[in-house]
């Protein structure tokens, strides 16, 4: 009955999107942090996102006509490199070429959506519409999360979509990406509810963030934090926030987070001998990834292969992430793949730091907040990566397309037009980016 009724709604839904592909875009976001068979009741053989993604792809072939031309960001050029790249290093797996190329078509996913979010997102009241998508999609996650912790999941596990959200280290890494864009959308929002419920969710994604317990989400926080304090802007706001929060966690009783944290200096000194198994495992599984590299510095040995080859050649027995990015990047893909995965995020970052040039006159707060919000979750999203692998995960991906977007949008109201080719001069004079010339 069940998939009976899932199967009679969903060319309802289909062709909503086929409709207003705009809508589909949203839809896929908001859906995202479900587990699939939530969204079809249990009906696990539907595989929803593909039906979703799929036909958000084919309505924009139909009407891109209709969507107003914006700069590609900086960033797609290096993400779509990136896909080819993976796919590239394929040839070259030394466990599995299935396994690699599994995974290597799963980041192509991620690749045209990002792409499509840039294509898309074309003005300023959709652009809005897809922060606020974003904030309350991963929202309701988090929402659940909280309830979660006081029913007894201490640490949130098993309670993300049943992929990459589905343990407590990515979660608190979503959490932390996120938790810029619900602050921008909280000042930002002119709709009372919208403004009130992204203020509600402020809180709980913070202390959403602390009940994961993932030491790589307390180091992302607090950098995020101290690359805020250096904004004269919101210096004194992040001051008071600060300030407001050790007064909350002080009666709540942060003692077993805040040792948690002390662990990451104190054990991390001791390399793979530490007290804390997991610290100890890391570096263990660090030098394998070296040596793994060693084998094929420039293609890597194919995505996710390391994994498999520490179940297989080491004393380990069982597959495991290498929890380092970094390493896992220059393991999987080799230099080529690090290489075209960090000019991504580079990219990203600066068409962040581009667009709050664009509005540092004060004239435009909102498209400010928001540039500040991407880069914010870039450099909270860096020492992160130094804990585990998020080669992976789609935020990270959404953000830089977001950068993109939002100092494409600031440039076109400023009376500017940025080239796609190439590379970014302020107005000032200074090379800073795209090169931008009177529209």
């Amino acid at each position: 009955m069940r998939a009976a009724l899932v199967l009679a709604i969903l060319p309802f839904v289909v062709g909503a999107i086929l409709r207003w592909p705009f809508f589909g875009l949203c839809l896929f976001i908001a859906t995202d942090f479900v587990r699939p068979q939530d969204l079809t009741w249990g009906f696990e053989e539907l595989r929803f996102a593909l039906i979703v993604s799929l036909a958000t792809l084919v309505a924009w072939a139909i009407q891109r006509k209709e969507f107003k031309p914006v700069a590609a960001p900086a960033s797609e050029k290096w993400l779509v490199l990136l896909g080819l790249s993976m796919i590239a290093s394929t040839a070259t797996a030394a466990a599995s070429i299935e396994v690699a190329f599994d995974w290597n078509t799963r980041f192509l996913k991620i690749v045209v959506f990002c792409v499509l979010m840039a294509r898309m997102t074309d003005t300023r009241k959709r652009l809005d519409t897809v922060v606020e998508t974003f904030v309350f999609g991963v929202g309701a996650l988090a929402a659940w999360a909280f309830l979660q912790h006081f029913q007894g999941n201490e640490r949130l596990e098993g309670i993300g979509n049943g992929g990459d959200q589905n343990n407590s280290n990515h979660l608190g890494a979503v959490f932390v990406l996120t938790f810029p864009f619900a602050v921008a959308l909280a000042i930002n929002a002119k709709v009372w509810w919208l403004k009130w419920g992204a203020r509600a969710l402020v809180p709980v994604y913070l202390a959403d963030i602390v009940f994961t317990q993932s030491r790589a989400a307390y180091v992302a926080l607090l950098t995020m934090t101290g690359f805020a304090l250096l904004k004269k802007k919101i210096r004194k706001k992040v001051l008071v926030t600060c300030f407001v929060c050790g007064l909350v966690a002080v009666p709540v009783g942060v003692g077993k987070y805040l040792e948690r944290l002390e662990t990451t200096i104190t054990d991390g000194r001791n390399g793979a001998k530490a007290e804390d198994g997991s610290i100890g495992l890391r570096f263990v599984l660090w030098q394998h990834a070296l040596e793994f590299f060693s084998r094929n510095p420039i293609t890597g040995v194919g995505a996710q292969n390391s994994g498999l080859l520490i179940k297989t050649e080491t004393s380990i027995g069982k597959a495991k992430s290498i929890h380092n990015t970094y390493l896992q990047l220059l393991a999987d893909l080799g230099l080529c793949g690090f290489t075209l995965w960090v000019a991504t995020l580079i990219a990203g970052y600066r068409d962040a730091r581009t667009a709050e040039r664009f509005t540092s006159d004060g004239k435009d707060q909102e498209i400010w907040r928001y540039a500040l919000a991407c880069e914010l979750a870039v450099v909270g999203f860096i020492p992160q990566c130094g804990f585990h692998s998020f080669e992976y995960l789609e935020p990270p991906y959404w953000v830089v397309a977001f950068a993109g977007v939002i100092r494409g949008l600031a440039a076109r109201e400023a009376g500017l037009e940025v080239a796609r080719e190439t590379p970014v001069v302020h107005p000032g004079g200074a090379a800073e980016g795209l090169p931008l010339v009177p529209a």
